[in-house]
């Protein structure tokens, strides 16, 4: 652990000489219980709004309905394909996923990647549901006229 300085930029040592164990200076278990509380949560609370929008199929057609309903997605991309490595590494206190240094690399970048395209779906929903709420708002008769479920559908894509 001659580089103190890379938990800055990792949870984890990543150089082909460490055997991806997690800095000394984070508290693994504690991270697992934390991380894993906020993943029952997310998984209860995403679901349950994801069946009660499916319970009303007439508010699937709404802009709205359809902006929330894809950032419930993008959480549910963080909460199932990010979440669960993280909270198993910490727990073991290193990554496991994988028995050589390219495997564990590649499940590493999976995951980072996973991780980046939730977080850029997100971003790119509230900009969506922003501009959506902007035109309700501001210019009611455009948004009446324009804005619909294909628009939306579109707008999304």
């Amino acid at each position: 652990m001659e580089n103190a300085n890379a938990t800055n930029l990792s949870l984890f040592f990543t150089d082909e000489n460490s055997d991806f164990i997690i800095a000394d200076d984070i508290n693994g278990p504690a991270l697992a219980v934390v991380v894993g509380l906020e993943f029952l949560i997310s998984l209860v609370i995403n679901i349950g709004v994801l069946l009660a929008t499916f319970a009303q199929p007439s508010s699937l057609k709404k802009p709205s309905t359809i902006f929330l309903s894809f950032l419930v997605g993008a959480n549910l991309i963080m909460t199932l394909f990010f979440m669960p490595f993280t909270i198993i590494s910490a727990a073991a206190g290193e990554w496991i996923f994988g028995s050589t240094y390219s495997q564990k690399t590649a499940v590493c970048t999976f995951v980072g990647f996973m991780f980046s395209l939730s977080v850029g779906f997100s971003a790119h929903t509230f900009a969506l549901i922003s501009f959506d709420r902007f035109l309700f708002i501001v210019k009611p008769l455009m948004y009446i006229k324009y804005m619909n479920q294909r628009l939306a559908l579109v707008i999304i894509a």
